[in-house]
This record gives structure tokens, C-alpha cells and sequence, in this order.
């Protein structure tokens, strides 16, 4: 139980590629916690995420700040592109199948795509008959993602078919800091592979701290390919593995047995 709980608390494993050095980490955390907090948003417009609307078209020159409808009943996938700086506000996304959708009938729980500045997304839960979690798509210099208290599931996936993520991003961003995230998936959990559809820079770095998965029914908890090699610097996270797949190498990826430390400390169980 001591080792446990070294592990939890300790920052984890930094990839092989990756800076090591305390002052680089140091660095990270620094920025990371900075931008966590609430940014400050020039002359905002503010809009509703509603049913009737789900996805939005902003500006990339303006500021918003984006509410949920309370107690709103979603049939179709919530879509954020474009805009600056981008705020959502807390609330639920809470999903339903449309009477006589397909059984292939897909439905994404956040879809951002475009900001030129920063999304930033605090104390949302996403629920319902999900096939996948949030997904990013950011190209622009020097953005930023923060997502931040996430609860998500569970989602469904399959390996004949749609390949479920809890998070996923194929192109960017600069940068990602992810606080507090819980989700549980029976396929993939974080997938993050910024540079697959982007030949863009690579990532400044990304950060994830106190991320919880629940994969006990799943394949890969943490996958990232390192097209182009970044910083993956992590803290306190922790995946419900799938008891079939008890070896590190089924469940993360790089596969830490190639000697790859990029999930060094991640604590399975």
C-alpha cells in the first residue's frame, strides 16, 4: 500500500524523448496551473448549447462564453468551432437516442474544433449512449486546451467497428492540460495522437493530472504514437484495467516494455 501510494502522488513517467530534467517539469506545472484558472475573456458573447442548435460556428476573431440548456435532451452530437477564446461553462450534456436511429447511430459527447486561442471547459458531465467522449481537432499556433473536472460514460466501442475514445485528438493542440477526468469506456480510454492528420508542429506539451479510467471492460487505457516526440508529463493517474489484459504492455501504448517511460507510473489496478 506505501509503494501505491508513492506512485500516486509522485509526478509520472516522462517519455524517454521527453525533457526530465525537474527544472522542464517544474516549468509545466507552473504553466499548467496557470492556465487552469478561469481566463479572462474580452467582450464576450454569450450563447446557449441547445438541442435544437447542438453545434455552433463562432467568430475566431471573438471571445465566448458558452452555457449549457438545463436539463436539455440532446439527439444529435454538440459541435464547438471556431472562436477565440472559448468558455464552457458547467453543466451536462446528456444524450438520448432518436426514436428509430440505427444501432450504428453515432454520437460524439463534445466535438471542439478550430479555437485560434484557448477552449476551455470546466465541470462538465457528458452522458448517455455514447461512442465517443471529446474530441479535438486544433490547428492553430499556439493553442490551448483545458479541460478540467470531466465526467464522461460510459462510452461503447467495438473492434469490428466505431473505435470509442474517452478523449481523443488527432490534431493538436500546442497545448493540453487535462485536471481531474473520469470516464469509464469498455474500448479505448485517451487516445492522443495530435500530429496523425496534422503535419503541423509538434505539441508543446501535455499535461494530465488526477485522470481516472475505468477500462476493466476496454483494451488501451493511454495510447499516444509519438509521430513527432513531445513532453507527456503526468500525475496521479490511475486505470481500472481490463483483468483479461494483465500486462502493461495490453493496456498502454507505447508499450512500456519497449522500454518507453511515457506511462511509467501510471497506477493500474
Amino acid at each position: 500500500m506505501a509503494a501505491l501510494a508513492a506512485a500516486l502522488v509522485c509526478v509520472a513517467g516522462v517519455a524517454s524523448y521527453a525533457e526530465s530534467a525537474p527544472d522542464a517539469r517544474a516549468r509545466a506545472d507552473a504553466d499548467a496551473t496557470h492556465l487552469l484558472a478561469r481566463p479572462a475573456l474580452s467582450k464576450p458573447i454569450t450563447k446557449v448549447i441547445t438541442p435544437a442548435q447542438p453545434t455552433l460556428r463562432l467568430d475566431p476573431r471573438r471571445d465566448y462564453r458558452l452555457r449549457i440548456q438545463p436539463d436539455a435532451v440532446f439527439h444529435s452530437s454538440v459541435s464547438v468551432l471556431g472562436g477565440r477564446t472559448v468558455v464552457i461553462e458547467p453543466g451536462e450534456l446528456r444524450y438520448e437516442r432518436p426514436l428509430g436511429a440505427p444501432l450504428t447511430w453515432l454520437t460524439r459527447g463534445l466535438y471542439l474544433k478550430g479555437q485560434s486561442r484557448m477552449a476551455w471547459v470546466s465541470g462538465l458531465k457528458i452522458s448517455g449512449p455514447l461512442q465517443e467522449g471529446i474530441n479535438l481537432d486544433q490547428r492553430a499556433p499556439h493553442v490551448v486546451v483545458v479541460l478540467k473536472s470531466i465526467r464522461i460514460g460510459p462510452i461503447h466501442g467495438t473492434a469490428s467497428g466505431h473505435h470509442a475514445d474517452l478523449l481523443q485528438t488527432w490534431a493538436g493542440p500546442w497545448k493540453l492540460v487535462v485536471d481531474d477526468y473520469a470516464g469509464t469506456s469498455d474500448y479505448q480510454g485517451f487516445f492522443l495522437t495530435p500530429n496523425q492528420k496534422f503535419a503541423g508542429p509538434k505539441p508543446s506539451y501535455f499535461w494530465l493530472r488526477r485522470v481516472d479510467l475505468d477500462l476493466r471492460l476496454g483494451y488501451y487505457a493511454l495510447w499516444t504514437d509519438q509521430k513527432q516526440k513531445f513532453p507527456v508529463w503526468v500525475r496521479n493517474t490511475t486505470v481500472t484495467r481490463n483483468p483479461t489484459r494483465p500486462s502493461r504492455d495490453q493496456w498502454l501504448w507505447p508499450k512500456p516494455s519497449t522500454g518507453d517511460h511515457t506511462w511509467a507510473n501510471v497506477v493500474g489496478r
